[in-house]
């Protein structure tokens, strides 16, 4: 017997490094009812701040329109989902 499935979802994004930024862009998640599993912020050399953002159980219609209204964030400069199998 097989152990079943875990998928994640991980959100790469690269945001403007501003205090307001990073509240702002995880509202986008609380704002559809999305509790992410975890989320890491890292000072990108250019100034930017690079997330990753993983949420479970998070099936790909709901992703990819998230993964779209993150892109219409202005704090927002890149944005891309990953399913991941674990």
């Amino acid at each position: 017997m097989s152990a079943p499935l875990n998928l994640i979802n991980r959100f790469d994004l690269l945001i403007t490094n501003s205090p307001a930024s990073l509240p702002h862009v995880l509202a986008e998640f609380a704002d559809q009812n999305i509790t992410p599993t975890s989320v890491n912020a890292v000072c990108h050399k250019s100034g930017s701040l690079v997330v990753t953002v993983l949420v479970k159980h998070l099936n790909e219609l709901r992703a990819r329109a998230l993964e779209a209204r993150l892109k219409l964030v202005p704090a927002v400069k890149s944005a891309r989902v990953e399913h991941m199998v674990t």
